[in-house]
């Protein structure tokens, strides 16, 4: 990348004078402070991420690069995710390393998280070994993709032929269903006639009632032809199947399991289950700021065509987002599935909107307060409302207001927190106290927070101010929270998926 040498590697972070300054570490390579930091806490990854080399000094005494900070005159450019040649298709960062149990390409961030349990290696020194038996694996990789795309082609190809055999078949179809009509019109004349021979002392109407029944087995020609197409289209179903599954039946998720889609590719998994006969005890479908699922939508309307059961639907990636960017999309897939969602996160207007298309029990409901005009329309929105996610724009009074309400809220939200803002968040927390929260403890999530070590130190200042506990806190994995002192006991979380699906209580048969 062009610009690679202005962002850090593990974190793809733009190197600043903060906790993003560029560390050069003994070896040569460049990190940022705050991803340094974090490597020398646990022994484990107490080596550079690149080549493999002890860190042997504490992040303050390592050099500084000064040289790799921008600018005021020239800011550094980053490129987007898109726009790279090895894009973390979960994260959006440089592809460094290999889970070599799953041969699949990982970020730093991977090898910590969904793969942390298996054998992760550098690419780099894969690549440079001559490792017949890692050779073999990719080998066998590339073998199997090969078969795989071969078989959907062919599938393919049968499914077309299938499909000009139907194609030819509607013409005799529709000459069948005018000869039928007019059948049926002669039908109806002679079932007329049955009923008036019956009541006729004619002499002839022996004669007329014989030939009545000889028309009885009477049937136009082509009535085979129904059948042909029965057969043909059940052909085409098998064919078809093929062609929904090409993932191999071990990576399926499990029957009458909860199931968590954080992204585009488990959706491709949950649907591969679903076409082989699967469901979930209960399906929840998360879509964050680091990872979102693109083409959300889409991805919605294919797993309600099957028979989910309800969706918890947790757009955090909309949910969290600055104000003044708007999300139609949620819009409309609240107007589309809200029938289908039993949780879901969204403006005052999306939630009524989402309530009132489902009149049935909700296991979660979050709402997000980006204005003035936001927080008063709270006032038409039925309690409980267990989460709320406050912007900047909303006034310190929002709190108060909202307890007026009745609303006992048990995780607030605040994106994009900075040290400003520690005194306009603790007025909207003035209400938390222990006679609103007598048997309950507050959490708070912080995405995307700006906190300097001041800032961290003074915002656990002003928890312990509080009279309830709050005694959890979310926040992103670089957040100077991990490593401000903590003598309030609080649980400084990670922010991820695995604990935000800790969210959403799990339904009684689960």
């Amino acid at each position: 990348m062009a610009t690679s040498t202005l962002v850090c590697g593990v974190c793809s972070e733009e190197f600043d004078t903060y906790n993003h300054k560029p560390l050069c570490l003994t070896c040569g390579h460049t990190f940022c402070f705050s991803c340094v930091a974090s490597l020398i806490k646990v022994a484990e990854t107490r080596n550079c991420p690149t080549c493999r080399q002890q860190i042997s000094e504490p992040a303050d005494r390592i050099l500084v690069n000064y040289a790799l900070i921008p600018s005021g005159s020239q800011p550094c450019k980053r490129k987007r995710p898109y726009e790279c040649e090895e894009a973390c298709p979960h994260q959006g960062k440089d592809l460094h390393y290999l889970c070599v149990d799953c041969i699949e390409p990982l970020c730093f961030a991977c090898t910590r998280d969904t793969h942390a349990k298996h054998r992760i290696e550098l690419l780099e020194d894969l690549v440079r070994a001559d490792d017949i038996d890692f050779r073999d694996k990719i080998r066998l990789k590339l073998n199997e993709k090969l078969a795989s795309m071969n078989n959907i082609v062919s599938a393919c190809n049968d499914t077309l032929k299938l499909i000009e055999k139907i194609v030819h078949l509607k013409t005799d179809v529709e000459g069948w269903r005018d000869l039928l009509l007019v059948n049926i019109a002669s039908t109806e004349k002679d079932l007329q006639a049955w009923d008036d021979l019956a009541a006729s002392a004619d002499a002839n109407k022996t004669q007329e009632n014989k030939e009545i029944i000889s028309r009885l087995k009477l049937m136009p020609e082509g009535s085979m032809k129904l059948m042909e197409i029965k057969t043909q289209l059940d052909a085409a179903s098998k064919t078809c199947d093929s062609l929904k599954s090409p993932i191999a039946p071990h990576e399926l998720m499990p029957a009458g399991r909860p199931w968590t889609v954080a992204d585009y590719g488990e959706g491709e998994r949950a649907l591969a289950s679903l076409y082989n006969k699967r469901k979930p005890s209960h399906l929840m479908v998360v879509s964050t700021h680091t990872s979102p699922i693109p083409r959300l939508g889409e991805l919605l309307t294919r797993l309600t065509a099957h028979d989910t059961g309800d969706i918890s639907l947790l757009p955090l990636d909309s949910f969290w987002r600055p104000a003044g960017q708007t999300d139609e999309d949620l819009g409309t897939i609240n107007k589309e599935f809200g029938h289908r969602i039993n949780a879901v996160y969204g403006s005052p207007d999306q939630i009524l909107a989402h309530l009132n298309a489902r009149s049935l029990d909700h296991r979660g409901l979050g709402v997000r307060l980006a204005s003035v005009k936001d927080v008063e329309r709270c006032a038409e929105l039925p309690p409980p409302i267990f989460e709320v996610c406050c912007l900047q724009e909303v006034p310190n009074s929002t709190g108060t207001f909202l307890k007026s309400l009745g609303w006992n809220i048990g995780r607030w939200h605040f994106p994009d927190l900075s040290d400003a803002d520690l005194g306009w968040m603790s007025k909207i927390l003035s209400i938390v106290d222990n006679n609103t929260y007598r048997n309950n403890s507050v959490h708070l999530v912080l995405p995307r927070d700006r906190l300097t070590s001041y800032g961290g130190q003074q915002l656990l200042e002003i928890m312990k101010k509080r009279d309830v506990q709050i005694d959890r806190v979310y926040c992103e994995p670089r957040s100077e929270l991990h490593t401000t002192r903590n003598s309030n006991n609080v649980a400084i979380i990670e922010l991820s998926t695995i604990s935000i699906i800790q969210w959403i209580p799990k339904p009684q048969n689960s």
